[in-house]
């Protein structure tokens, strides 16, 4: 499964919620501390940069927008 665009709510616990929009979600597993790590696709292209995650869903920024807001290019070893 597989969803972009997707707007997901985060909760930060005592310190309250966020709204993230333009989000992807998969079914991909991942596990607490995966958060940071770079999502890749069959090519070895970064897509993603996993964020958050639970019940069976993982939540990622698209490495583009990441890339423009940080203003890095992200690049993987061949």
């Amino acid at each position: 499964m597989l969803l972009l665009n997707a707007a997901v709510r985060v909760s930060y616990g005592p310190v309250g919620t966020a709204i993230f929009t333009d989000q992807i979600i998969s079914d991909l597993p991942s596990a607490p501390g995966d958060s940071g790590s770079i999502v890749i696709d069959n090519e070895r292209r970064a897509v993603a940069l996993l964020f958050a995650g639970g019940n069976g869903l993982t939540v990622c920024n698209r490495i583009s927008l990441v890339e423009q807001i940080l203003n890095l290019q992200v690049v993987l070893p061949k």
